[in-house]
């Protein structure tokens, strides 16, 4: 008889499949928050802008919430995909082939085949509904975030109007007047990419490296030589209120997930308890819960 009918029967492949979607939806999301890291922080501009969060700007506090968020879905969604592959995977799997090399009949195998689909569907979460569409909830809004945090758009665009040094110069006068509305945010100069370290309402601007500028004829290259040349500013798509928006919806569903999880009635057995130990390991989840459990109380009173 041919394996897939006698094993690898249609039900046996439906639930591989959605097994095997889930875990790709897993490690797409923890791709994506990686990437966004790398585009804003280890990337062509990261250790600039890194070097700029000391300074107390609106720009920069912005940047830094931006980072803040990514980190927490890096945290959750990192130590999910661990929990799967290590703790639910590996070890189902080591446990099959136990059986399997121990076993003597056909029939034995499609016990362990079923008992270890079974498990694993079960500690990935499959089989808990509320659970499932949580996490493929918070995958969704942690796949967007980083696909929109990686992305910049331009807000500014104009040619220097004075130089006093290659990292130090005044832009035209459509600039805005307000004092450190660029820091942190990359600049372009003739093809040249940095990142603003300073801005003052005089429109003058400090960058992270000095601007390399090709010398003309025998002469070597002047700060006056960046005069006229065009630059253009770049922010993030990602605006302060959808920032507060996706924060909100984010935590949301996190305190879900863990409240969900923790109340489970499988949350004794101990591949699901290292996953809660490992997410609310400082009680954050836990001291998040008796908030959410205050202000609805509270609110009921009124």
């Amino acid at each position: 008889w041919p394996l897939g009918t006698l094993l690898l029967t249609p039900e046996v492949m439906r639930q591989y499949n959605q097994l095997l979607s889930f875990l790709l939806r897993v490690k797409r999301a923890q791709a994506e928050l990686q990437h966004a890291w790398h585009e804003t922080q280890s990337g062509r501009y990261g250790r600039a802008m890194t070097s700029t969060l000391h300074k107390a700007t609106e720009s920069g506090r912005h940047m830094t919430a931006l980072w803040a968020l990514r980190a927490e879905m890096a945290f959750l969604v990192n130590n999910l995909l661990y929990y799967l592959q290590c703790d639910v995977l590996d070890s189902q799997y080591e446990a099959l082939k136990t059986v399997l090399s121990d076993s003597d009949s056909f029939d034995t195998v499609r016990r362990a085949h079923t008992k270890f689909l079974d498990r694993v569907s079960a500690e990935c979460l499959m089989k808990n509904k509320l659970a499932f569409q949580t996490v493929n909830t918070i995958l969704k809004i942690a796949l967007k975030y980083a696909r929109r945090m990686a992305q910049w758009q331009e807000i500014e665009r104009g040619v220097i109007e004075e130089a006093q040094t290659f990292k130090r110069f005044k832009i035209e006068e459509t600039a805005s007047d307000e004092a450190g509305s660029y820091v942190g945010f990359p600049i372009t100069v003739n093809g040249e990419v940095t990142v603003v370290t300073d801005y003052n309402e005089a429109r003058e601007l400090s960058v992270y490296k000095a601007l390399k500028i090709a010398p003309s004829g025998d002469m070597d290259p002047e700060p006056e030589d960046l005069i006229g040349l065009p630059y253009c500013i770049q922010a993030p798509t990602i605006s302060q209120e959808e920032l507060a928006e996706v924060r909100q919806r984010f935590q949301r569903n996190a305190l879900l997930l863990f409240t969900v999880l923790k109340t489970s009635q499988h949350h004794t057995t101990p591949v699901l308890s290292q996953l809660l130990l490992r997410l609310d390991y400082n009680r954050f989840f836990e001291q998040q819960q008796s908030n959410w459990h205050a202000r609805t109380t509270q609110a009921g009173r009124r």
